[in-house]
């Protein structure tokens, strides 16, 4: 209906709608510049904010991929693959949604292009888009750099980022015994009690410090979970290395370094190479897994911890974590959009 009343491109060519379907009038955009289709974009979003009152205040972004079978795109290259096929080409690209599931970007990269330098363009593309907004930016973990975070601000962006718990997050989180986490998060009943820890910091950014505000949640269903499946792997790790030492046993082992990296390869495939030291007795001829205390008292802490760092330090810990559930709306965009494109 909305197409049928409204078409200013079936005004304009003075067609009658049957012989002007809307996937007639959407064709001719793939030959646009790209510049031209951001503008007009760009254009819709003005009117939409003007007439419907639609909000540019919070952006939902994610990347995704989609592979080729062909060879004829000139942009799809080998890189990281979301579909699991990293035999074959790809293009990259973005998609900011709207609350509500309303599509307001989406960009395009060669098939290499990593996350966090995708983020970079995404920023500076909207701040010339939208100069006078500020727009809050609702990321996940695989692009939140801290070269990204500054990037945002530097552009007169907010945003709310999950961050992987490395380096100085993951020193963070360690800090914080679980006894310390004693404010619960209100949340629907049907979901898991949370409990969270707000810590304070800062970015630098162009010389000025500017205040962030990093919120360390804690599942203790989740982390519960977390500990028995860790308990799983070091289990199922003990029986693999009871299979070197049965080679060993039977003569078909020899050497002291072969059968160590054997073992060590073994705690590896299973995931918890980390919290043991291999050592092997020549004189009776055993496999020796000593574990390190210090390490598996450290993955214990981090059981059950999720954070989210945010540039609007007033918020609070329920208003950042609603924001950031709600990701999944740019998520499902990206879900609708991918689909088997027939040659």
């Amino acid at each position: 209906e909305w197409y049928a009343d409204q078409s200013a491109l079936q005004e304009a060519l003075d067609l009658p709608a049957a012989e002007l379907t809307h996937q007639d009038a959407y064709r001719p955009l793939d030959y646009l510049p790209a510049d031209v289709q951001a503008a007009i974009l760009n254009d819709c979003l003005v009117v939409l904010g003007t007439e419907f009152g639609l909000d540019l205040a919070l952006l939902y972004e994610d990347t995704s991929s989609s592979y080729f079978e062909g060879d004829q795109c000139a942009w799809a290259q080998h890189g990281y693959s979301r579909d699991r096929r990293p035999d074959r080409p790809q293009v990259n690209y973005d998609v900011g949604v709207l609350p509500g599931g309303f599509p307001a970007r989406l960009g395009v990269y060669a098939g290499q292009v990593p996350d966090n330098r995708v983020i970079d363009q995404v920023s500076d593309a909207w701040a010339h888009q939208h100069p006078t907004t500020r727009t809050v930016l609702v990321l996940d973990r695989g692009m939140t750099l801290l070269r990204n975070r500054r990037r945002l601000i530097g552009n007169g962006q907010g945003f709310v980022a999950g961050l992987k718990i490395v380096g100085a997050t993951r020193t963070l989180v360690l800090a914080i015994p679980n006894a310390a986490f004693t404010e619960d998060v209100p949340l629907p009943e049907d979901k898991e009690p949370l409990q969270v820890v707000r810590r304070a910091s800062t970015i630098r950014v162009r010389g000025e410090q500017v205040p962030v505000m990093n919120h360390i949640f804690f599942n203790p269903a989740q982390a519960a979970r977390d500990r028995a499946a860790r308990e799983r792997r070091i289990a199922a790790a003990r029986v693999a290395v009871a299979a070197v030492q049965a080679q060993v046993d039977a003569g078909q082992l020899q050497q002291p370094a072969v059968i160590r990296r054997r073992a060590k390869q073994k705690l590896k495939q299973h995931k918890v190479h980390a919290f043991f030291v291999v050592k092997f007795d020549t004189q009776q001829r055993q496999i020796i897994l000593q574990p390190r205390a210090d390490k598996l008292a450290e993955r214990a802490l981090l059981d059950g911890k999720f954070v989210l760092q945010t540039t609007e330090v007033a918020w609070s810990a329920a208003q950042v974590l609603t924001t950031y559930r709600g990701h999944d709306e740019a998520e499902k965009v990206i879900q609708r959009l991918k689909q088997v494109i027939p040659c």
